[in-house]
This record gives C-alpha cells, sequence and structure tokens, in this order.
C-alpha cells in the first residue's frame, strides 16, 4: 500500500477479540465488517484537514498467534503525518492493554 501512512501495534493475548471490540465501539468506532476472528473499524480521526473536517481512519484487528494485531491508518491519501497517527496507534494501545487481567 504506497502512499498510506500505516501504524501497527500488538494488545495483550489476554483480551479477546470480542472485548476488543466492545471497547472500540465504546471509543466511538463503527464496525464496518469482521467475522470471529477480525474486525475493521472506522472513525473520525485527529488531524484536521484544511476545511475544518477531520481525515477518517481506519482500523483493522485480528487475532494472531501470540494474541491481537491492530493496524491504523488515514482512509485517506495523505502526504504527510506530523506523528498524530503514531500518537493515536499509542492511545487505542493503551486503553486496549488497560484493565487486561
Amino acid at each position: 500500500m504506497w502512499g498510506w501512512k500505516t501504524v501497527e501495534r500488538h494488545v495483550s493475548p489476554a483480551l479477546s477479540i470480542d472485548d476488543a471490540c466492545s471497547r472500540l465501539e465504546a471509543e466511538g468506532f463503527e464496525r464496518q465488517s469482521g467475522d470471529s476472528r477480525h474486525a475493521t473499524f472506522v472513525r473520525e480521526g485527529t488531524r484536521v484537514t484544511t476545511d475544518g473536517q477531520k481525515t477518517p481512519v481506519e482500523l483493522a484487528i485480528a487475532e494472531t498467534d501470540s494474541g491481537l494485531i491492530m493496524h491504523l491508518r488515514y482512509r485517506s491519501f495523505v502526504l504527510f503525518d506530523t506523528g498524530d497517527l503514531e500518537k493515536f496507534g499509542d492511545e487505542l494501545q493503551e486503553m486496549l492493554h488497560s484493565n487486561v487481567a
């Protein structure tokens, strides 16, 4: 996917895909597709464009042998990123890790 900024984070294996999906929906993400092993969500992002709109982000989360993996990207082509997507990825990872046994 050349030209698309992507952030990847690993999530605790103690968190189930269902719990992760519930937490993401509570954070304002809207589920677009998925099954019992993966899901794709969309939400307004943190970056504001020149016309005052927030750039939408897409988040995919899936089960792996070592836990969950999360991919976060802008839902449109972005020429540069000021680091806010990385920061947003860190915040989401921390939120998914919190209160996990």
